[in-house]
């Protein structure tokens, strides 16, 4: 797929001629409806699970994400906040780890006509990434840590 400098692509799920799928954190196409995120994207697209489509996210890009299971869910009834927050920084390093390697190998070259939709991506949430970062790492009370995900940290980005 290439995005063009609007952010629109043709949309894989009907016959499209023009662009009509904006991208950007989400995804919507404007002729046949098609919305939601990259696992709903991943999902649709290759016609698996959510569960499977984040699996296939994590496994292509390389992530080290670690998944936990519930086995009792009065004792384990959710993931601690702790760990919340040491899974979601692990994946914001990751994130930019790969977007310092898209600015360094989509990097425009002179005559270049278009931005490389990777290098405008990371070129636009880089500085976002590093500052979820930042704030996620000062946060060191349970209740600083349930404030940054109700404020900062309530979606993942991709």
């Amino acid at each position: 797929m290439e995005i063009n400098r609007n952010g629109m692509v043709l949309c894989p799920f009907h016959g499209d001629r023009n662009p009509s799928m904006k991208v950007d954190s989400r995804y919507h196409c404007f002729a046949c409806g098609a919305d939601g995120d990259v696992i709903d994207f991943v999902s649709s697209y290759f016609e698996i699970s959510p569960t499977q489509a984040a699996e296939k996210i994590v496994s292509e890009f390389g992530i080290d994400a670690e998944t936990k299971h519930a086995v009792n869910s009065e004792s384990q009834n959710a993931i601690s906040l702790r760990e919340r927050k040491n899974i979601y920084m692990q994946y914001l390093i990751s994130l930019e780890k790969e977007m310092n390697r898209w600015l360094r190998d989509y990097k425009p070259k002179p005559g270049d006509e278009e931005l490389h939709f990777l290098f405008s991506d990371a070129l636009h949430r880089i500085e976002f990434v590093g500052y979820l970062i930042d704030t996620l790492n000062n946060c060191r009370t349970d209740d600083e840590i349930k404030i940054f995900f109700d404020t900062e940290g309530g979606e993942i980005i991709l």
